[in-house]
């Protein structure tokens, strides 16, 4: 029986090889110092997903108009205009034609007598109405043409009989025109008198005047 121990030595020596080789496996995954543990431990490297962002575009600027010139058919700078003078006060001409007469200071109501057959008495206001002529004569001389005396041409008609009233009734008397040459005049409504201011010549009347005496007055 010679073959056996020839036979249990390879038998032992194969078990020590597939035990060492069972013991290099066991290392391998065990230790991760052994190169074939590190080349099987070495994580794959994670992609990096690059996502686009957009990139907000400023919006575009508008520039304001340029202002207009100020002078569209001349636009380069120029001399202003002239300096305009305050207008000064307009000259008033005389009148032509004198207002009629206001009420003045008469306050007397209208008379009751019927102004007919007026008898002619004495005159009670013979110097106002002078006076009220001459004062006129400096008012409106535009109203008077050439001298007769102490009287004057009339040349305004309408202008000098209402210029007497006028002046009558700044005296405080009460007057009115009553015809075209005579005027009648009171301070009551007691009587008025009536006097003929204008000559058939178209002269003034300015002294001997007076023609009646109505009462009682009636204006």
């Amino acid at each position: 029986m010679g073959w056996k121990p020839l036979g249990l030595v390879s038998l032992a020596a194969v078990s020590i090889l597939a035990c060492s080789h069972i013991f290099q496996e066991v290392d391998s995954t065990t230790n991760p110092n052994s190169p074939s543990s590190t080349a099987s431990a070495t994580p794959s490297p994670i992609p990096i997903v690059v996502v686009p962002v957009p990139v907000p575009t400023a919006p575009s600027t508008t520039l304001a108009p340029a202002p207009a010139p100020t002078n569209p058919t001349n636009p380069l700078p120029g001399p202003g205009p002239a300096p305009t003078a305050a207008p000064g006060p307009t000259p008033t001409a005389a009148p032509t034609t004198a207002p009629p007469p206001t009420g003045g200071s008469c306050s007397l109501p209208p008379g009751t007598g019927s102004g007919n057959d007026c008898p002619r008495l004495s005159a009670s206001f013979q110097d106002e109405v002078n006076a009220a002529i001459t004062q006129l004569f400096q008012q409106r001389p535009d109203i008077f043409g050439g001298s007769s005396g102490p009287n004057k041409f009339v040349v305004k008609h309408d202008d000098y009989m209402n210029g007497v009233v006028g002046n009558l009734r700044a005296r405080g008397l009460c007057a009115i025109v009553d015809s075209d040459d005579e005027i009648a005049v009171k301070n009551s409504n007691a009587f008025n008198d009536q006097y003929d201011i204008l000559a058939s010549s178209g002269n003034t009347r300015s002294d001997g005047s007076y023609s009646a005496t109505c009462s009682p007055a009636w204006f």
